[in-house]
């Protein structure tokens, strides 16, 4: 592993280096778990904002929300995904669904190598986990800048229900206030849930106000 590696990439490349390309590489508990996440990705903002929309995955891992999205049959113009372990990117590449294509680069860093793409949605699922609160919300906003519709994110909640100490490393929480707040300083089309996952994870929508909607009001 590079020594310049950043840090939040560093649990996903040592994890790579013991398992490959694999599922385990992603560092998610259960499928089970990273479906749901999915599940709730589409259903925040809704089926049809994906539907013949250029969709940017940041942070795909193995691709599996390019896969979630074939299997249920949501047709997209253009899918994409970022994944910055070259082991992971080498799956997603290998087992993309047509009209998906993979690149291999830190979009932490590198927000703008996203322009290229014009996504008109983005989705980052479990990509925050490992940075601080402060560094994902620069990331929101420099990704929801650069699409024509929205972004839609999920992290760890610190308004759950569980007590005793846990061990999250190396995820972290989030404030889900303090997150809502921010949301809402992007824009005032806001969608957020929290009923899944027994309230571990939350999840927001962005939407940009100048964003076509079928809402009369």
């Amino acid at each position: 592993m590079p020594r310049s590696s950043p840090s939040y990439l560093r649990p996903y490349l040592e994890a790579a280096a013991e398992h490959g390309g694999s599922f385990e590489a992603q560092l998610w508990r259960s499928r089970e778990a990273q479906r749901r996440r999915f599940e709730v990705l589409v259903e925040l903002p809704g089926r049809s904002r994906f539907v013949g929309a250029r969709v940017a995955d940041l942070g795909c891992g193995t691709g599996g929300f390019a896969a979630f999205l074939s299997e249920e049959g949501v047709a997209i113009a253009a899918g994409l995904g970022v994944e910055a372990v070259p082991e992971l990117a080498e799956t997603a590449r290998r087992e993309a669904p047509a009209a998906w294509t993979v690149e291999s680069y830190d979009f932490v860093r590198r927000p703008e190598d996203l322009d290229a793409f014009r996504a008109d949605v983005a989705v980052l699922s479990g990509s925050l986990n490992t940075l601080s609160e402060r560094q994902a919300r620069r990331v929101v906003a420099a990704v929801f800048e650069r699409v024509s519709i929205g972004v839609c994110f999920n992290f760890l909640s610190d308004r759950h229900h569980r007590t005793g100490p846990e061990d999250l490393t190396p995820a972290r929480r989030f404030s889900t206030v303090a997150m809502l707040r921010f949301a809402m300083g992007l824009s005032p089309r806001v969608a957020f849930r929290q009923d899944h996952l027994d309230g571990h994870d939350a999840a927001i929508w962005i939407e940009r106000a100048g964003a076509p909607t079928t809402d009369p009001t």
